[in-house]
């Protein structure tokens, strides 16, 4: 989301953000769960592991720090 061009205004409140839907419904929960399990199950070197790490903090960090302050 820090990479695409903010909106000229809000579309919906924090409140509506969260309203309860279909994204918090038990078998939407039930699959990320399963897709993290998945991930968890999967072989990771360390070094692949660190070098992806590294990678996704310093883009974080490019996108954090060109957003208005």
């Amino acid at each position: 989301m820090l990479a695409a061009p903010a909106p000229p205004h809000a579309e919906i409140s924090a409140a509506e953000y969260y309203r309860p839907d279909d994204r918090f419904a038990p078998q939407t929960n039930a699959a990320r769960i399963e897709l993290a399990q998945q991930h968890a199950a999967a072989p990771v070197r360390g070094a692949a592991l660190v070098k992806d790490f590294a990678a996704l903090w310093q883009q974080a960090s490019r996108l954090c720090q060109a957003q208005p302050h």
